[in-house]
C-alpha cells in the first residue's frame, strides 16, 4: 500500500506529457480503457485469449507489454521450446512441460543403451499397429552398425521423442473415430475459399466438433516436447560423416539418415518420420510435415548445404501454379496439421518455396520451420511463414538477409485458438511482401488489392451475422531484429487484427519502410488489439486508404509505437492515432525529427461515431491520441489543420459524426474525443 501511494505520489509531481494530453481530453491515465460490461453487451465470441483481455483490457500497458515480450521472444530464436511455450500461454492453450524437470528423460535414458536405436524403433513399430519380428529386429541391429555410436544415439533420441509425441497426440484426439477424423482431416486442408475472407459463413459441424471434442492443452503438449527434442540434438549433432548411413520403414513413415556431402533428392510422394541429411545441395519435395492421419509426425533436420525446399518439382514462382488451389496439396516443410512437423536447417542460403500448410504452420497441430543461418527466400500461397489456427505456427531465422512473400494469412498469422510467430532475430536487410499478384483473394471494398493479414496478423471467425457461433482470434506476431527492412501488403497488415485477436509487428533498430493499402500499421477493427513497434531508425511509413497508424474501430484497439529516428509519415484519412465507433487509436512517435504528410483532416488524433443515434454504445467513449514526444517535427500539406515547423502545441478536434448526426447530447460531449500534442520531452515514460 505505501509503494501504491509513493507512486502515485511521484506521478502527482511529475506529470509528463501523457498526462497532459489525456488532460487535453478531460480524461485521465486510468480512464483509457473500456468498460468490460458494456464490451460485453456489443459483442462477444468464444476462446478469446488472456493475452486479448490482458492488452484490451488496458491499453496502456501496450508499450510496457511489447518492449518487454519482444525481449522475451528475441531471446529465445535459438530456443523454439520457450518461444512456442511462451505463445501458448498467451493464448490460453498452453502448458510448462519443463516446469518439474525433462519430459524426454526417458527417452533420453533409452537412446543411451547399446540397443536404443532397436527399442525406439520397435515402440514406433508398436504404435502403428505392426510390432517387429525377430528377422526385423536382426536386419536393425545389422543396419545401425553403421552409424558412430554419438550420432546413433540422437537418433535414437529423436525416434524415441517422436513416439513420445505421438503418443501425446493419441490421448488429445482420443473421442474422435477414424471416419470422422478422416472427414474433418479433408475439411482442413481444403484451399480456403475466395468468398470467405470477410463475410464469415459461421462453423461447419466437422468444426464444431473438433472445438468439443480435441485435448488442445495434451495435442501442444506432445508438440511441445517434440520441439525441446529437436532443440538438444542440434547442440550435439553437428556433423556426420559418409559412414553414418541409415534406412528403415516403419508404419508411421521412412527413417533415412545420410552423412557426407552428396546433393540428395527427396521425393514428395512418401511420408518421412525422420530425415536427418548431413550435407549436400539437397533438394526437397516433402518432409518435416504431417503427411496424412496415419503419418501425422515428420521430423527433417538438414545440417549443411543450400538447400530447397520445394512443393512439387522445378518450382520456381507460385503465381500460375494451378496446384496451389488444389485439395490434394499435403502439408509439408515445418507443418502439423493434427500432428506435428518441424523442419531444422542448420546451415546454408536456401529457398523455401510451397503453396499451403507448410513453412510454420499449426492446425490442430504444431509446426516448426527453424533456419539457423544464411540468406534465405520463402515463398508461399496462403496459411504459411508461421500461421497458426487451433495449433501453433512458428517460423525463425537466426541470421542472414532473407525474403519473405506470401499471399495470406501468413508472416505472423493468429486465427482462433492459434498462435503464429515468426522470429527473424538477426539484423540483416530483410523483406517482407504481401503478394497481390495472383490476385485471388481480393478484397470486396478495391478488388485491386488482396486481403492479406500478414506480418503480425490476427482475425477470427465473426458470425453475429450468421449462425452465432464466433470464435476470438488468435495471436498473430512478427518480430524482426533489426536491419534496413521492407514490408508491403494491401489490405489487413503490419501489426493488425479483427474480431478479438491480437496482431503485433515489431522491427528492430533500421532504416524501415512500411507500405501498405488499409486496415494497417498498428490497426485494430471489431474487438481487435493491433499493434506496431518500431525500435529505432529512419523509418518511412505508407498506407493508401483510410484506417491505419494507431487506428481503433468498434472496440478495436491501435497502436503505432515508433521509439527513435527522423521518420516520414504518408498518411491516409483516420490515421495517426484515430478511432472510431467507440475504438481507442494511439499514436506515438517518442524522438526523432519526423514529417507528417496528409491532406485528410481526420488524423493527428481524432475521433468518429458511424453508429445512429439514439444507442446504448455511446456509454462508452471513443478516443484518438496523437503524441509526438520529442524533436523538431514538420507537418504538410495542412492534416487536420496543423502546419509547418513545432516542438510544441497541443489540439483537440472537434467531433466528426456520421451522415446525418450533428451531436451528442451534453452529457455525453466527452464520449467522442480526438486530442492531439508535440512535446519536446523524448524521456517520456510509458503511460502504464
Amino acid at each position: 500500500m505505501l509503494t501504491l501511494f509513493f507512486c502515485l505520489f511521484l506521478r502527482q509531481i511529475h506529470a509528463d506529457a501523457w498526462d497532459d494530453v489525456f488532460k487535453q481530453a478531460g480524461l485521465t491515465r486510468e480512464q483509457i480503457h473500456f468498460d468490460p460490461l458494456d464490451v460485453q453487451q456489443s459483442g462477444g465470441a468464444d476462446l478469446q485469449m488472456p493475452y486479448f483481455k490482458v492488452l484490451h483490457g488496458d491499453p496502456l500497458r501496450i508499450p510496457y507489454y511489447s518492449r518487454l515480450y519482444r525481449g522475451v521472444l528475441l531471446d529465445s530464436a535459438s530456443e523454439p521450446f520457450k518461444a512456442g511455450t511462451s505463445a501458448l500461454l498467451r493464448v490460453g492453450t498452453g502448458v510448462r512441460r519443463n516446469l518439474e524437470g525433462d519430459p524426454l528423460a526417458e527417452a533420453a535414458k533409452l537412446a543411451k543403451e547399446p540397443d536404443g536405436l532397436e527399442k525406439s524403433l520397435a515402440q514406433l513399430h508398436k504404435l502403428g499397429g505392426h510390432p517387429l519380428r525377430a528377422q526385423e529386429t536382426a536386419e536393425i541391429r545389422k543396419r545401425a552398425k553403421s552409424l558412430r555410436p554419438e550420432v546413433r544415439e540422437q537418433i535414437a533420441f529423436l525416434l524415441a521423442s517422436e513416439a513420445h509425441a505421438f503418443e501425446w497426440r493419441q490421448r488429445a484426439l482420443r473421442l474422435l473415430d477414424k471416419p470422422f477424423l478422416r472427414q474433418a482431416w479433408q475439411e482442413r486442408i481444403q484451399p480456403p475459399k475466395r468468398e470467405d475472407q470477410e463475410d464469415h459463413n459461421g462453423l461447419t459441424p466437422v468444426q464444431r466438433r473438433l472445438l468439443r471434442d480435441v485435448d488442445m492443452p495434451v495435442l501442444m503438449s506432445g508438440g511441445l516436447d517434440l520441439l525441446l527434442a529437436v532443440q538438444q540434438v542440434r547442440l550435439k549433432l553437428k556433423d556426420l560423416t559418409a559412414h553414418d548411413q541409415f534406412e528403415w520403414d516403419t508404419p508411421l513413415g521412412r527413417v533415412i539418415v545420410r552423412g557426407g556431402e552428396t546433393n540428395d533428392l527427396y521425393p514428395g510422394d512418401k511420408p518421412y518420420l525422420l530425415i536427418v541429411d548431413g550435407g549436400g545441395d539437397d533438394t526437397y519435395l516433402g518432409g518435416g510435415a504431417s503427411f496424412d492421419l496415419d503419418h501425422p509426425i515428420g521430423v527433417l533436420i538438414d545440417l549443411k548445404g543450400n538447400d530447397k525446399y520445394l512443393g512439387k518439382a522445378g518450382l520456381t514462382a507460385i503465381a500460375g501454379q494451378s496446384e496451389r488451389g488444389s485439395p490434394k496439396q499435403a502439408p509439408s516443410f515445418g507443418a502439423g496439421v493434427f500432428g506435428y512437423g518441424i523442419l531444422l536447417d542448420a546451415a546454408g542460403d536456401d529457398v523455401y518455396r510451397s503453396f499451403r500448410q507448410t513453412q510454420g504452420r499449426g492446425d490442430y497441430g504444431v509446426g516448426l520451420l527453424w533456419d539457423t543461418g544464411g540468406n534465405d527466400t520463402y515463398d508461399c500461397w496462403v496459411l504459411c511463414q508461421a500461421s497458426g489456427e487451433f495449433g501453433l505456427g512458428l517460423l525463425i531465422d537466426a541470421a542472414g538477409a532473407d525474403k519473405y512473400s506470401a499471399l495470406m494469412q501468413a508472416q505472423g498469422f493468429g486465427g482462433p485458438q492459434g498462435a503464429g510467430l515468426l522470429i527473424d532475430g538477426g539484423e540483416g536487410d530483410d523483406s517482407y511482401t504481401g503478394v497481390s499478384d495472383p490476385l485471388d483473394f481480393p478484397s470486396l471494398i478495391d478488388g485491386k488489392y488482396n486481403v492479406s493479414f500478414v506480418q503480425g496478423a490476427a482475425s477470427g471467425v465473426r458470425a453475429d451475422g450468421t449462425d452465432g457461433h464466433g470464435l476470438a482470434g488468435g495471436f498473430g506476431a512478427l518480430i524482426d531484429g533489426g536491419g534496413d527492412n521492407t514490408f508491403s501488403a494491401g489490405f489487413f497488415a503490419q501489426g493488425i487484427a479483427y474480431w478479438y485477436g491480437v496482431g503485433w509487428l515489431s522491427s528492430g533498430t533500421g532504416r524501415d519502410k512500411y507500405f501498405a493499402v488499409k486496415y494497417a500499421q498498428g490497426a485494430a477493427t471489431h474487438f481487435g488489439v493491433g499493434i506496431l513497434q518500431d525500435t529505432g531508425g529512419n523509418d518511412d511509413y505508407t498506407v493508401v486508404q483510410e484506417l491505419g497508424m494507431g487506428h481503433g474501430h468498434d472496440f478495436g484497439v491501435g497502436i503505432l509505437l515508433d521509439e527513435s529516428g527522423d521518420d516520414h509519415y504518408h498518411a491516409p484519412g483516420f490515421s495517426l492515432g484515430c478511432a472510431s465507433a467507440q475504438g481507442i487509436g494511439i499514436f506515438w512517435d517518442r524522438a526523432g525529427d519526423d514529417t507528417y504528410e496528409s491532406k485528410e483532416k481526420q488524423t493527428l488524433g481524432c475521433a468518429n461515431m458511424r453508429i445512429d443515434l439514439p444507442s446504448l454504445r455511446v456509454t462508452s467513449r471513443t478516443i484518438g491520441v496523437f503524441l509526438d514526444s520529442g524533436g523538431k517535427n514538420e507537418f504538410k500539406a495542412g492534416a487536420a489543420g496543423v502546419t509547418g515547423t513545432k516542438t510544441s502545441g497541443a489540439w483537440r478536434h472537434s467531433p466528426e459524426f456520421a451522415k446525418g448526426q450533428t451531436e451528442l447530447p451534453a452529457r455525453m460531449q466527452d464520449r467522442l474525443l480526438g486530442v492531439g500534442r508535440v512535446v519536446n520531452e523524448p524521456k517520456t515514460d510509458d503511460p502504464l
